[in-house]
């Protein structure tokens, strides 16, 4: 089944981030699409057993039979495309880069109705629960074992990311990558994509989209 377009989808004020990772897989890689709109229900039947409404349990869970089960690719191991980034892939291959693992397996635990989102920071990538008052986080680089975020060397502050937000980032992601293997029209796609985003501010945004469509197509 196709997903919904991206630009749909991302309009919305509350997309579902499962839904809004499977449209966003839809328009950067058509090809990687698959399942329809319960792609992430096979991840998310690894919870089903987890009966506990305890946070720190249900977190503890997600790294252990959800985060644990996907390989986290370093710099050197990242392919010369996006595989590792576009999410629907990453599910596929149970690997990928670090935010879109987390992101996968938020999703996965919305999906279980369990409160947890990504967090992130200049040196961490990680999932928490918001329903937990200690600042326990699954690190996706570390396993998705259980740790204590005041441990860890974030490099800044951390910020909970929403689903437009997380979304967001992974499309800057993408967009890098795109400009780092000489992909400009990619790049380009990546930061139209980022305008469907109901994000401020955008104008700066807008200016960025308009070089990045005049380099892809000067260059």
């Amino acid at each position: 089944m196709t997903p919904a377009p991206f630009t749909r989808v991302a309009g919305l004020r509350d997309p579902g981030l499962g839904a809004l990772l499977h449209a966003l897989s839809g328009a950067l890689d058509p090809p990687s699409v698959a399942g329809g709109l319960d792609w992430i229900a096979p991840l998310a039947n690894r919870l089903r057993t987890v009966s506990t409404r305890d946070p720190a349990l249900q977190l503890d869970a997600l790294g252990e039979r959800v985060v644990a089960s996907f390989a986290v690719l370093g710099p050197r191991a990242v392919p010369a495309g996006i595989d590792d980034l576009v999410p629907d892939r990453v599910l596929a291959t149970a690997a990928g880069h670090e935010l879109a693992v987390a992101l996968v397996a938020a999703a996965a635990a919305h999906r279980a109705g369990w409160a947890v989102d990504v967090v992130r920071s200049p040196g961490l990538v990680a999932l928490a629960h918001r329903d937990l008052d200690l600042p326990l986080v699954s690190v996706p680089r570390e396993e998705g074992r259980l740790l204590d975020a005041r441990d860890l060397d974030h490099g800044g502050d951390v910020a909970w990311l929403c689903p437009h937000e997380g979304a967001a980032a992974l499309l800057d992601l993408v967009a890098l990558r795109a400009h780092e293997i000489g992909r400009l029209d990619l790049r380009a796609r990546a930061r139209e994509l980022l305008l469907a985003l109901p994000l401020p501010p955008r104008e700066h945004l807008r200016r960025r989209v308009d070089a990045a469509r005049a380099q892809s197509a000067w260059n």
